[in-house]
């Protein structure tokens, strides 16, 4: 059993040269270089812990209409889960408290929290909660089985060919990774930055 206190999170902050002054807010200052960029858009690497969450395993026989039906409502899953912890849907403009990563395959997806949301004490442990909430949403579901890979590390704002913000980090790699490694309904985690 992992417990993540907000005093751990801090003194790897602090150690990877992160205070807690300088991680609440990374706006960007310049309003002459940013004036076509969605407000408030952080630009200099931040902090960020990600997981990275798959459908494992299907029901042996599935029809495809019925595999695109479980992967439409994982899907559904994470934005209900995101929007009960943070109090407002997800918006793909938004990269100030996390962001949910593009993935090839509708049966994977990949956040990144920034920012905890009220009630959490750090990324860490929110990362932790959304990965455990998608475990138990498909142990409800008995149509498949999940597993997910937690890392954390600097992350830097991108801007994709539509102009929408993303994120990119090692950290983001690492977590599907470690995923990979995981058991059907098993969530896994890098030790350096999750303990």
């Amino acid at each position: 059993t992992m417990i993540l206190t907000r005093e751990s999170s801090l003194r790897r902050l602090r150690k990877n040269g992160l205070s807690e002054e300088n991680k609440a807010d990374f706006s960007a200052s310049d309003p002459t270089e940013t004036e076509d960029l969605p407000p408030d858009v952080p630009l200099i690497p931040r902090h960020g812990s990600t997981v990275s969450v798959s459908i494992a395993r299907y029901p042996a026989n599935i029809e495809e209409e019925d595999r695109v039906r479980i992967n439409t409502e994982f899907a559904s899953a994470i934005r209900g889960i995101l929007t009960e912890a943070y109090g407002r849907p997800p918006n793909r403009a938004d990269v100030n408290e996390y962001v949910i990563l593009r993935s090839g395959q509708g049966c994977s997806s990949c956040v990144c929290v920034t920012k905890p949301p009220t009630g959490h004490p750090c990324t860490q442990f929110t990362a932790l909660w959304i990965a455990a909430r998608l475990v138990v949403w498909a142990l409800a579901s008995e149509r498949c089985d999940v597993r997910a890979g937690l890392d954390g590390g600097m992350v830097q704002t991108i801007f994709d060919a539509y102009n929408l913000p993303d994120v990119k980090g090692e950290a983001i790699e690492s977590a599907a990774r470690i995923m990979d490694c995981a058991l059907p309904g098993q969530v896994l985690a890098n030790w350096e930055t999750f303990v």
